[in-house]
């Protein structure tokens, strides 16, 4: 059974955030849900403290079976200020190249798309 797109960008989100924090982000309990801690990406870098930039105040926390939504607990930054964002969002802020593939995965699921992408194929002369 192959995954679900937003399993396949959740798992690209977690690589890529394992990557800026220097270290494998593991999936663990917060608040009695599955989440991923980690170094807020968007105002860690205002922190001057070494100690307190450590901190892992970002959050991945499952709502359900394939939705996850960011929060920070710290909220320096406009980005992460405000209360929680939908993992579109976070996406969307934390890297638009890879959001706009996700678009495009989102996309191909709808039936619509599909119909349209074959109705252009046999109109093609490649």
């Amino acid at each position: 059974m192959s995954q679900s797109v937003n399993t396949q960008y959740l798992d690209a989100v977690v690589k890529y955030l394992s990557v800026l924090s220097d270290e494998q982000l593991q999936l663990t309990q917060f608040s009695g849900k599955d989440a991923y801690l980690f170094s807020c990406p968007f105002c860690t870098h205002y922190v001057h403290n070494p100690e307190a930039k450590q901190r892992k105040t970002g959050r991945l926390i499952r709502v359900q079976r394939d939705e996850w939504i960011f929060s920070c607990g710290r909220g320096f930054s406009s980005d992460c200020r405000g209360g929680s964002r939908s993992f579109y969002n976070f996406l969307l802020m934390l890297h638009p190249q890879l959001f706009q593939e996700y678009q495009i995965s989102l996309g191909m699921l709808d039936e619509r798309n599909h119909q349209e992408l074959r109705r252009f194929k046999s109109r093609s002369t490649f």
